[in-house]
């Protein structure tokens, strides 16, 4: 499929994008006569693209084989632009990852909805062509359709990502600033300061996390390298979800915590929001 997307004319690919159809779930599927074949192709072509772009940009993104896209599928987990050409053959353009991390559905005591955006893909012919902004309103829509007492996150290493989520509202937040999000985040396995118990060198430090060091990189469409940063659907929200989570620390541990909010936050610290996030869920954390 990559090579009969680049045999395309501007035009043809415009035309795609065009007709495009976005789904995050089968019921979405079902309702666009999607049968179980035309589902199998995408998938299928989503595990190619992923593979394809690792050859290009090693280690950058985990393989996905098509059975794992189709699992985070129908776990609703996923974002999914597609478009049928005019033989009637399914053409993937577009995959972005929405991951609870946080559900109010849990139990009685959360009252929040918390997602990460992860990351995102488009066939390497179809890059350029309005289908990242497409993906992340779809994405940011999802989200906020899924109730008011619902934030979401990313993480992001290249400005020009920074600049496409900027385009829905998400701004770049301090780690420190935000320390309930950011120990939730999930693409940090084997670097997290929650499982390492040392400080992760990815990320943005908070000297660096300044408001002109964040509208800079909002604004820059140069596709460079930056430091591992933290971005936010809606600031507002992450404040009261942060407010929200150091109100029920307290009272589930029953003492005040012993850092506030501007300071940098060491390790110890993390895992002590870790342990008030597993009491919350109703766990057994005792040793």
């Amino acid at each position: 499929m990559s090579r009969y997307l680049e045999n395309l004319s501007l035009t043809e690919r415009n035309s795609l994008v065009d007709k495009s159809e976005t789904i995050h779930t089968s019921e979405d599927a079902d309702r666009l006569g999607l049968s179980a074949d035309n589902l199998w192709s995408i998938f299928e072509q989503v595990s190619e693209t992923i593979h394809h772009f690792n050859q290009e940009y090693p280690g950058d993104m985990l393989e996905k084989s098509p059975e794992e896209i189709y699992q985070a599928f129908e776990a609703g987990e996923s974002t999914i632009i597609y478009a049928k050409d005019d033989n009637e053959n399914m053409v993937f353009l577009y995959h972005g990852a929405v991951y609870p991390l946080l559900s109010s559905s849990e139990n009685r005591n959360i009252s929040w909805n918390v997602f990460e955006l992860g990351s995102a893909i488009a066939p390497k012919a179809m890059r350029n062509m309005g289908l990242g902004t497409l993906g992340v309103y779809a994405r940011a829509d999802k989200v906020n359709q899924s109730g008011e007492n619902s934030v979401a996150l990313t993480t992001i290493k290249h400005s020009r990502t920074a600049h496409v989520w900027g385009k829905v509202g998400a701004r770049p937040v301090s780690w420190h600033t935000h320390p309930y999000l950011a120990t939730l985040t999930d693409v940090c396995s084997g670097i997290n300061p929650v499982e390492t118990g040392s400080a992760c060198e990815y990320r943005r430090s908070s000297e660096d996390s300044t408001y002109k060091d964040f509208e800079r990189l909002i604004t820059d469409k140069s596709g460079g390298h930056t430091s591992c940063t933290l971005l936010v659907l809606d600031k507002d929200k992450a404040s009261q979800y942060e407010r929200w989570a150091r109100r029920n620390h307290e009272m589930i541990t029953q003492s005040r915590q012993p850092f506030e909010v501007d300071d940098r936050l060491d390790p110890s610290q993390f895992r002590s929001i870790a342990t008030f996030y597993s009491l919350l869920r109703g766990n057994d954390v005792t040793s």
